[in-house]
């Protein structure tokens, strides 16, 4: 894989519910991606 989207609806929740995945994407090239939507 060469590039990820994650979306998350808080600015934290890509971290506390997918941030092995992430960090084991980054540590393997893989360019990672935040879309954060929101309200607040």
């Amino acid at each position: 894989m060469k590039r990820a989207l994650f979306i998350q609806p808080h600015p934290d929740d890509n971290d506390i519910s997918a941030g092995g995945t992430v960090a084991k994407l980054v540590n393997s090239g893989t360019e990672v991606h935040y879309l954060t939507i929101t309200d607040d």
